[in-house]
């Protein structure tokens, strides 16, 4: 963990001793201070999670779920700390200090947190940048206070604690960014004279700038009009310049994040097309690994345009593109549950291979119920039209996440040795008569994908 962790969890608990007892006063608060003192947080923790249940006005209850969350922060349970700082209702808190550290905790509750998203460098960056959104929105309310109570101050200077915060942000970001750009310059060697590459390398390379280049974007702009022969066809080709040419007028009217949404936009479109020319997928394996690209890239494009705020004669546009998008999540995950009958019918009949003289019970009774929670939570944000937006992104993460073990479970499946299946024929029949249902239960209605519930 990196130094924010320590200066964080700190800083906050001064701040949690300072609020702690003007925020309400009552005699549990002060027992839980007490042990916040003490260092005792998860019995401090405890008390407030059952104060949550008492009948407190709206700003008692406000500052019991400040203190909660700020509890919750020296547990480095960040999840459950932004949860009640974003929780707390904003017409409850009398406090312009309250509010202020309310957003910026926020803010740092994504910035530790990011660093634990290594794995995944696009949540990493997201994470990340909704940190340095929040602290900024943190500054910019702080300003709005002290101007307002001095009234002959119209400079407003940001505090040590901000800007140790914000360049802290922006720091995470910078080494984010060098590590995609040190993966992508590493491939160069790999590719070929190849329009396409060529488009997918510039394009990518845009992308890892923040804020956006003009210069990079421009010259994107050139080589799209100089090799039309990577796209497939003429729509390709004018729906690929709409996208640059929207992205190019947004980026010189200083709209960074929509500039950046039509700019990965365009390198989505690359790949769709590039993947037009390839085989199918057909295996369990490959089906899934579709879906979660496909998941991917519905939630990234979600992701972007939630912290752009488009404008209202955008707003349309987007939303069928997005609405698409999620659309295509569910229709490329249908084909698994067949895939997977068809593989299991399949290796059952080869009776001379001891290692699938039987379908297997192991993965798949971790296998699909992964799953079947990521494709319930792919179709309830597709069928709400992705509205409200807070709800409908935490879907799609809950749907990527869930593919991603799922898979995981199968790769290291695939990797181990033959072995007999002590499996019984009961526990067989099961598999396949699940594996049917599912079958049937799946198979999408067009337009209108529908939601199921499948017993196990």
């Amino acid at each position: 963990m990196i130094g924010i962790t320590n200066i964080l969890v700190a800083l906050q608990a001064l701040l949690w001793m300072l609020l702690a007892y003007p925020l309400t006063a009552l005699e549990k608060d002060q027992e839980a201070a007490a042990l916040f003192a003490a260092r005792d947080y998860y019995h401090a923790a405890e008390i407030y999670e059952k104060m949550l249940h008492q009948d407190l006005p709206p700003w008692e209850m406000a500052a019991v779920q400040y203190n909660l969350g700020t509890t919750k922060l020296a547990l480095q349970d960040w999840e459950g700390a932004r949860h009640q700082f974003q929780s707390i209702p904003p017409d409850s808190i009398a406090s312009p200090y309250l509010l202020v550290r309310l957003v910026e905790n926020i803010g740092l509750t994504y910035l530790v947190q990011a660093e634990e998203k290594s794995d995944d460098i696009e949540m990493q960056i997201y994470m990340i940048k909704l940190g340095i959104y929040y602290i900024e929105q943190a500054q910019q309310i702080n300003c709005e206070w002290q101007q307002a109570e001095k009234k002959h101050q119209t400079i407003c200077t940001p505090s040590a604690e901000f800007d140790i915060f914000h360049r802290q942000g922006l720091l995470q970001l910078l080494k984010t960014r060098q590590r995609q750009r040190e993966a992508l310059v590493s491939s160069l060697p790999k590719m070929k004279n190849d329009p396409g590459q060529i488009l997918a390398f510039e394009s990518q390379m845009l992308l890892l700038d923040d804020p956006l280049s003009l210069s990079l974007a421009e010259k994107l702009v050139e080589t799209h009009l100089n090799v039309r022969s990577a796209f497939p066809s003429a729509a390709s080709f004018e729906q690929g310049s709409h996208l640059l040419n929207t992205g190019l007028s947004l980026l010189k009217a200083q709209n960074d994040p929509l500039a950046r949404y039509y700019f990965l936009s365009y390198r989505y479109l690359l790949e769709e097309t590039s993947k037009e020319k390839s085989e199918p997928s057909s295996t369990p394996i490959t089906v899934l690994r579709e879906a979660i690209s496909t998941a991917k890239k519905a939630l990234f494009l979600h992701r972007l345009t939630s912290l752009a705020n488009p404008p209202e004669t955008m707003k349309k546009e987007i939303d069928t593109t997005l609405i698409k998008a999620q659309q295509g999540t569910v229709e490329q995950s249908a084909p698994f549950i067949p895939a997977v009958l068809k593989q299991e019918v399949e290796r059952f009949r080869k009776i001379g291979e001891i290692r699938f003289t039987r379908c297997q019970e192991h993965p798949w009774e971790k296998v699909l119920p992964l799953f079947e929670i990521g494709y319930q939570n792919a179709q309830s944000a597709y069928q709400s039209n992705l509205s409200p937006a807070p709800q409908s992104l935490h879907r799609q993460e809950e749907t990527v996440q869930n593919w991603q073990k799922a898979l995981k479970l199968l790769e290291e499946n695939e990797t181990k040795q033959p072995e007999e299946s002590n499996q019984s024929p009961e526990a067989t029949q099961k598999l396949l008569q699940s594996l049917q249902e599912m079958e049937l239960e799946d198979k999408p209605e067009k337009p209108f994908v529908p939601l199921e519930s499948h017993t196990w």
